[in-house]
């Protein structure tokens, strides 16, 4: 999960941030994937943003991946 993709110019306090901090203090469930965060967060970014800047969750080409064998875990502490 990324706050946006390679040809955006995200700033250093950005909106995602804000979203992403936001979700983890306010999530409820004991585990939440990854996926389910970056969903819950697209949205919100994309249309709150003066360049409707859109995060981005994947696969990040060129490092290494085998194919997405595995994923982030949050868990509620």
């Amino acid at each position: 999960m990324t706050s946006g993709t390679k040809n955006d110019k995200v700033p250093d306090k950005s909106v995602f941030v804000e979203y992403l901090i936001q979700r983890l203090e306010t999530n409820q469930e004991k585990y939440w994937q990854a996926d389910q965060l970056y969903q819950s967060l697209k949205s919100k970014v994309r249309f709150n943003t003066p360049d409707n800047q859109v995060p981005a969750y994947g696969i990040i080409q060129e490092t290494g991946d085998e194919g997405g064998l595995g994923d982030f875990i949050f868990v509620r502490k």
